[in-house]
């Protein structure tokens, strides 16, 4: 099955779609966009957000996020900013998987983390129990 980074209109990383279904969901949602296909290795690191991935006329071109460390602050503000867009799918539609994210970003107690945490994507799909979508499949 194919994976497929979503770009928008400027070239811009939009979406990652898993599947061709949820790629002709977005491209059909997103006027101008492109689709292009990935290698599982590019998808994997782009959904991790350890790599980025923009469109460069019809390349795609797969560079080094830029590194940072996740204060308790920020840490909170990204779970914060990551139910706010689950919460805004779910209000239409009632897909576990997504619930099941939404009940893990819920459970995080940050109280009893150590930080800074370096990528917030990869400590949480790394959590026992967790979910292991990326925030950028979210259709």
């Amino acid at each position: 099955m194919a994976k497929h980074f979503i770009f928008d209109s400027e070239n811009k990383l939009h979406k990652l779609a898993p599947t061709d279904a949820l790629k002709d969901h977005h491209l059909l949602l997103l006027n101008g966009g492109k689709s292009k296909e990935a290698n599982d290795s590019d998808y994997a690191s782009v959904a991790n957000q350890t790599k980025k991935a923009v469109l460069n006329g019809d390349n795609v071109v797969i560079s080094d996020e830029e590194s940072w460390s996740h204060t308790k602050e920020g840490f909170e503000k990204e779970i914060a900013n990551q139910l706010h867009l689950v919460n805004d799918f779910l209000a239409n539609s009632n897909d576990s998987e997504w619930t099941q994210y939404r009940n893990n970003l819920q459970s995080i107690d940050t109280s009893t983390l150590t930080f800074p945490i370096d990528n917030f994507q990869v400590w949480f799909n790394s959590q026992s129990g967790f979910s292991s979508k990326s925030i950028l499949e979210l259709p």
